[in-house]
Parts: structure tokens; C-alpha cells; sequence
């Protein structure tokens, strides 16, 4: 690969799809290893220089840094079950500079994964300070255990799937008139500023004027209604037959919620 990028004549772009699929491999456990991923970026920093890699490089070294939080996490909590919430969650710590740029979503919480994210923030803003951390839920993966009559099932779904099915341990049947609400944080929106006014204009803003007498004698123009002449659209084909998308793929569980920190 390191050698077919010398024929590649736009590295940017090269650079900013290998950096997606980077991230994807590292965050959803696709990588074969670390040393793996450190080798191929060595290559690639040789062939195009340091500022090449210089992101790719960092997040490789932002996830093992946030191995070790998530290790200092779990020795906090202890065996204290005031801290220790009754889920068990993986936090993964980014900083927002080195990883592509995810879209964040609000949701409301359920209180299973509200304890989780109260916990996590006192064990963070005791290690650092004037650090913001936004929760990006749409990385974020749960194993939730279903109890049917049957027999029980575990779920891999998504934060936004298990955040609906937690809704259903209080009520049999919800409808979406029901659920809409109860996901959608209410937040007071925040007064738009009232728009100056714009000036009235008058309805004749431009004065008429005579022409001077004393103008010489323009040649006759031809008419431009004459020089133009209509034309006929051409025959639009129509599709006979097309093969529809398909908006639903597959998808690998992810076992962490992802923040960012700025």
C-alpha cells in the first residue's frame, strides 16, 4: 500500500479516508493490534513526512491513554458501592483534534445510564480541570439482557435502542406519541433577538430624466427578438425500471461510549 501511494497524486484526500477507517478499526476492536497500525504509520511517515501521520499517530496513542483512564476508573470505584453504579460501562476518552468529527445527538437518559455518567464526571473533573467532555451516543454500544417467558436473550443494540427498550420495564406497551418525549431532553430554547427594523422604501425611488437632443444618429440595431429563435427541449428518456437503495446495513457492536474532550 506504501508503495502505491507514490502514484496517488492527491495524499490529502488519501490521508483523510485512511484516517476514517482508521478510527473505525480502533474503536470498534477491527485492528489486529497496535503494533500493527504503528508499523504501517512509520511507512507512511517516511514516504510523505511527519505532518502526514501526525493525527493517525495520535490516535493510536489517545486510545491506549484512554486503556489506562478506564483502568484508573475502575481501581476509583473499588469495591464502594456508593460509587459503583449497577451497570457496568466502558468510558473511552478521545481528544477532539486527532479523531474525525462525529455528530452529536441529545438523548434522554434513562436513571440506569444516568448513575453512569454522574459517576464517571466526579472520577474525571478530579483528574483534570477546564476540560468539556461531550458524549457522543451514537458510538456507544449496550448489552442489554432481555427476561422472556421463554427464556432470557441478550441484546447488543445501540444507546439510542437500549435507552427505548429501559422505558418498557414501566409500562407494557408505549406508543410513539409516548416514546418521542420521554427521549427528547427538554431544553428551553433561548429568546431570538428582535431584528432592527428595516427602512421603509419610497415607492419611486428613481427620478425620470430627459435625454439631450443634441445625440448623434445611432445605426439601426436589428431587433433581438428576431435573433433569438424558439428552440424545442429534447426528448427527456424515461427509466423504465431502477434498483431501490437499501437504507438499512449491517452493523459490528461497539462495547464503549466515546467522548471527546477539548
Amino acid at each position: 500500500m506504501v508503495r502505491l501511494l507514490a502514484y496517488i497524486s492527491d495524499k490529502d484526500l488519501f490521508a483523510e479516508f485512511y484516517r476514517k477507517k482508521l478510527s473505525r478499526r480502533l474503536l470498534f476492536d477491527k485492528s489486529a493490534n497496535d503494533d500493527h497500525e504503528r508499523s504501517i504509520l512509520t511507512k507512511l511517515k517516511q514516504q510523505c513526512g511527519a505532518q502526514f501521520t501526525s493525527k493517525m499517530e495520535g490516535m493510536v496513542t489517545d486510545l491506549q491513554l484512554a486503556r489506562d483512564n478506564q483502568t484508573a476508573f475502575e481501581t476509583w470505584m473499588g469495591d464502594d458501592d456508593a460509587r459503583r453504579p449497577k451497570v457496568d460501562f466502558t468510558v473511552t476518552v478521545l481528544t477532539t483534534g486527532f479523531w474525525p468529527t462525529y455528530k452529536f445527538m441529545e438523548l434522554a437518559l434513562p436513571e440506569e445510564m444516568v448513575s453512569c455518567v454522574t459517576t464517571f464526571k466526579t472520577f474525571y473533573e478530579g483528574r483534570t480541570m477546564h476540560r468539556k467532555l461531550t458524549w457522543i451516543y451514537a458510538l456507544g454500544m449496550c448489552h442489554v439482557k432481555a427476561s422472556f417467558d421463554a427464556k432470557p436473550v441478550e441484546l447488543i443494540v445501540s444507546t439510542f435502542q437500549a435507552a427505548c427498550l429501559l422505558l418498557f420495564n414501566q409500562a407494557e406497551s408505549l406508543t410513539y406519541a409516548e416514546v418521542y418525549p420521554l427521549q427528547t431532553p427538554r431544553t428551553a430554547k433561548p429568546s431570538k433577538p428582535s431584528k432592527p427594523s428595516k427602512p421603509s422604501i419610497p415607492s419611486k425611488p428613481f427620478k425620470t430624466f430627459q435625454t439631450s437632443q443634441n445625440l448623434p444618429n445611432l445605426p439601426n440595431l436589428p431587433n433581438p427578438l428576431e435573433i433569438f429563435k424558439p428552440f424545442k427541449l429534447p426528448n427527456l428518456r424515461t427509466f423504465e425500471s431502477f434498483q431501490p437503495l437499501q437504507p438499512f446495513q449491517a452493523f459490528q457492536p461497539q462495547p464503549c461510549i466515546v467522548m471527546h474532550r477539548t
